[in-house]
């Protein structure tokens, strides 16, 4: 029987935890940070998946240090505003920017040395830096003294010998009294760091978001090619959505501590009203059903993401990557699984290492044991970072030994019949 007592008092916070995710997307700013998702999520392994059902742990959502407490949205800088201008108190590296000149792209980004999403972050910074060379400046600013920020960039980076004032190659900053945070991250209701803004070519904002999701929306904007109005739509619906959930949250939660799950689905349905194909909305759905489990509901919340996804790779794969891994049990929809992340694959052309991955999965749970060799080979092979290199040739590893364990149990087979 599924112990729902201990694990519906831990469900409010899962439920904000998927929201903030989306709506926050940056860790709180009030307290240091000293660890961030750096894989994708994975609901259920065969090692944390137990007799009883998926457990509210083995969610392995990302979760903040402080959840910040709920107030009334007073922002004011929204995706299409005129972008305010930075007020520096030092320059610690790089010229200064005293405007935002026409036909240029800024990202203006905004960390601590204490936060270590930040500094994680900050290096793939310095490479688009490299990558995009005049046509895109980038500006971190942090509230911390000079004293303490000049002092930070003369330490070890962790990469060899190298320093952060080597690493860190794009212009680092202090803030004036808080003043840039003020206009900026105050302004757009924005909650924690790492968090970056950038600047078009027409001196507004064009989006918001955490760094490492940065590479997409800026080479569209740079290019030319990205939807300002479409930009612009996403985030106002997001702070509704946000201001919805204030309300209904509570309702959740109730229905959640009375092991109601029924009830809880119903309540995100009338979300899902306002909100049709909310991937946000209907990817908390899937969790709440998959806490009995109820495959039909949870399949039925996957469905509707995948009709709803269109040509958006991301939320392809996350269908496909939430099918194949919220549990080891029969039930999910796993052909749902193989069709959405191959949409997915044929989008990229077979260039996305986190597609790839997912795809490799996918084929693993379906049997498919060499077509998972063979996807997982291309994501290893087109890695270029150590970790995460690492981390998929211990899936490939994996792989590979199911496939020698299937052809051994295979070769005894065939020596049996007479």
């Amino acid at each position: 029987m599924v112990l729902l007592n201990s694990r519906f008092r831990s469900f409010r916070m899962v439920t904000l935890l998927v929201f903030s995710a989306v709506i926050v997307g940056c860790a709180d700013v009030e307290s240091p940070v000293t660890s961030a998702k750096s894989e994708k999520e994975s609901p259920a392994t065969s090692e944390s998946q137990s007799d009883e059902g998926t457990d509210v742990a083995s969610l392995n959502l990302e979760e903040p240090s402080e959840m910040v407490e709920d107030s009334e949205d007073s922002s004011e800088l929204v995706i299409g505003d005129p972008a305010p201008m930075i007020a520096i108190s030092k320059w610690i590296n790089g010229e200064p920017v005293t405007a935002y000149v026409p036909e240029k792209v800024y990202v203006v980004e905004f960390w601590a040395t204490w936060c270590g999403p930040c500094l994680k972050s900050m290096p793939h910074i310095a490479s688009l830096q490299a990558e995009y060379g005049d046509r895109v400046t980038f500006v971190g600013v942090t509230a911390e003294d000079d004293a303490t920020v000049t002092k930070f960039m003369t330490n070890l980076a962790g990469q060899g010998d190298k320093t952060w004032s080597e690493v860190l190659t794009y212009r680092i900053a202090t803030d004036d009294d808080g003043k840039t945070n003020n206009v900026f991250m105050n302004a757009s209701g924005q909650a924690g760091i790492p968090c970056a803004f950038i600047v078009g070519k027409t001196g507004n904002i064009e989006w918001i978001g955490h760094p490492m999701e940065i590479d997409s929306p800026l080479k569209q904007i740079v290019e030319g090619s990205w939807d300002s109005a479409l930009a612009k739509k996403t985030a106002l619906e997001t702070k509704a959505l946000d201001k919805a959930f204030r309300i209904v949250g509570p309702k959740l939660d109730e229905a959640m501590a009375a092991g109601d799950i029924a009830g809880a689905i119903v309540l995100l349905d009338e979300m899902l009203k306002q909100f049709p194909g909310n991937s946000t909305l209907l990817k908390t759905r899937f969790k709440i059903a998959m806490q009995v489990p109820l495959f039909d509901e949870a399949n039925k919340s996957a469905k509707m993401m995948a009709d709803v996804a269109g040509e958006d790779v991301r939320i392809l794969d996350d269908v496909a990557w939430m099918l194949a891994t919220a549990t080891d049990k029969p039930g999910l929809d796993l052909e749902l699984a193989l069709s959405t992340i191959q949409r997915a694959v044929e989008l990229t052309k077979e260039q996305d290492i986190s597609v790839l991955e997912t795809i490799a999965r996918v084929h693993s749970r379906i049997g498919n044991v060499a077509e998972a060799i063979a996807f997982q080979t291309k994501a290893v092979d087109a890695s270029a970072d150590a970790d995460q290199k690492q981390r998929l040739a211990v899936g490939l590893e994996k792989y590979k030994s199911a496939a020698k364990k299937t052809d051994a149990a295979k070769g005894s087979d065939e020596e049996k019949k007479p």
